[in-house]
């Protein structure tokens, strides 16, 4: 009983109504953007007809492990280096940017070599040359680690 008073004390503090207004506004964000998605999802599926969007969700797939190996499983211990060396952050930030970046320089070759060879069809290889080429630009998102970094060192 104690812990549910407390907890009521704390939620209607100034402090905790801060916090359950933000944890509104991000469920409120993730609701929309979930449902924007299925609905862009669907209509690009009706659009696109079974087989081309098979194709193309096939490229996204391949984007996908791609980019997920260029991230090099660092994310959360860029995070963690960020808040523990203050004075070397932007030298920690540059440094994995430069590794995120020359790995999807590396690798996208590779996955659209991977494609070629797997799949000889003219949409798809297009389709590889243009989401893959998307892989390098999601590098920038290195940048978000420093505001997550000043979130966890409150």
């Amino acid at each position: 009983m104690a812990i549910l008073q407390n907890l009521r004390e704390k939620l209607l503090s100034k402090t905790g109504k801060k916090v359950a207004g933000n944890i509104g506004w991000l469920t409120f964000e993730r609701g929309v953007r979930l449902g924007l998605g299925l609905v862009v999802g669907i209509l690009v599926a009706r659009y696109l007809g079974p087989s081309d969007y098979g194709k193309l969700n096939y490229v996204i797939t391949f984007a996908i492990i791609i980019e997920s190996i260029t991230s090099l499983g660092l994310d959360n211990i860029i995070i963690k280096k960020i808040v523990a060396l203050k004075d070397r952050q932007f030298e920690i930030i540059n440094t994995s940017l430069s590794l995120r970046f020359f790995s999807s320089i590396i690798l996208i070759p590779i996955g659209i070599l991977l494609i070629h060879l797997l799949r000889d069809d003219y949409t798809i290889n297009l389709l590889a040359y243009i989401i893959l080429s998307s892989v390098v630009f999601r590098s920038i998102d290195v940048t978000d680690f420093w505001f997550q970094s000043y979130i966890d060192s409150k």
